[in-house]
């Protein structure tokens, strides 16, 4: 029952490409075998689909990825050992004499299958860690954030002058301050070796007043920059809603630079949602009462959005 509930969910479109990989992890592990490498199993099943930056071809890749799994053949690969011993012994490993020593990196982990570390496990970032690595970089790109928002404000404004009247107030945009940068990866324990790996060092927000405008602003949005991915984030709890997160790059033409930015387009009910979640965020509320709060509230903002649409259809 718990492996076609895990399966059922890595199958589901409907559900978020984070969520169907843990359940595909679940699934890796049912079909272990005695003695076998979790990892190295991981290893012969990957298509690319955690590399690949689009979600329809990442949902095809992993439901692949299901299909090799199940087919219960062998997808070892002896020359992908060879290489990934090279790189493990690039990093001072020596190894047994066996034919196939089953001992050599995977993916980003320094990990011996069977299981022996070549590193320490990664360590939780701090703050110092942060500043240390990112903050020269965030000085240099300051001045590209400015310009990019700049201009961007302007493009937004003038792309949704036609809709102006059916927005709930003006397009927001946002550079991520340095504090915020150094919080977000903290959080994530983030180990990305460039500043602008962010997807939302620049944040644009697009707030109308009724649903069914979201998608005419996501028309908007797909032609004015190159779109890289999108997706409905883990706030909006109705599945049926437009709302989305829309990831695209940001192009300055003078310098050439290219910035990662986020646009996320929501109603208003949707929009007071976000701010009463972050605010709750901060204050000394225990977990289960937050979580039933905010569903309670999602909830009744569903149905406002539906009695806003309801009046605007009447008239």
């Amino acid at each position: 029952m718990a492996y076609n509930q895990s399966r059922n969910a890595v199958l589901n479109k409907e559900e978020r490409l984070g969520t169907r990989y843990l359940r595909f992890l679940r699934c890796v592990s049912y079909h272990l075998r005695e003695n076998e490498c979790f990892q190295a199993k991981l290893h012969s099943l990957d298509s690319g689909f955690k590399t690949e930056p689009n979600p329809e071809l990442a949902s095809k890749k992993l439901t692949l990825a299901l299909e090799k799994l199940e087919s219960k053949r062998d997808y070892f690969n002896a020359s992908k050992v060879g290489y990934n011993l090279q790189l493990a012994n690039s990093h001072g490993v020596s190894f047994g004499g066996g034919q196939y020593d089953r001992l050599y990196k995977i993916f980003d982990w320094h990990i011996l299958l069977k299981v022996q570390k070549v590193e320490e496990k990664n360590k939780a970032i701090t703050r110092k860690d942060v500043e240390r690595k990112f903050i020269k970089e965030y000085n240099e790109i300051a001045p590209i954030l400015e310009s990019l928002k700049s201009r961007t404000s302007d493009l937004v404004s003038k792309k949704l002058k036609f809709i102006n009247n059916d927005l709930a107030f003006e397009p927001q945009v946002r550079i991520k301050s340095w504090e915020s940068t150094v919080d977000k990866f903290v959080r994530l324990n983030s180990r990305f070796e460039q500043l602008t790996e962010l997807q939302d060092l620049v944040g644009i927000r697009i707030v109308t007043t009724l649903e069914k405008d979201l998608l005419v602003v996501e028309k908007v949005i797909g032609k004015s920059f190159t779109v890289i991915k999108e997706y409905r984030p883990d706030y909006i709890a109705n599945k049926n809603s437009n709302a989305k997160h829309i990831i695209v790059k940001l192009k300055n033409t003078d310098s050439k630079d290219i910035v990662i930015a986020e646009v996320q387009i929501m109603t208003l009910s949707q929009f007071l949602f976000t701010k009463v979640s972050h605010k709750l965020h901060y204050k000394n509320v225990t977990k289960k009462k937050k979580k039933v709060g905010l569903n309670r509230l999602s909830a009744l903002l569903d149905v406002v959005d539906s009695e806003v649409e309801r009046c605007f259809d009447g008239n």
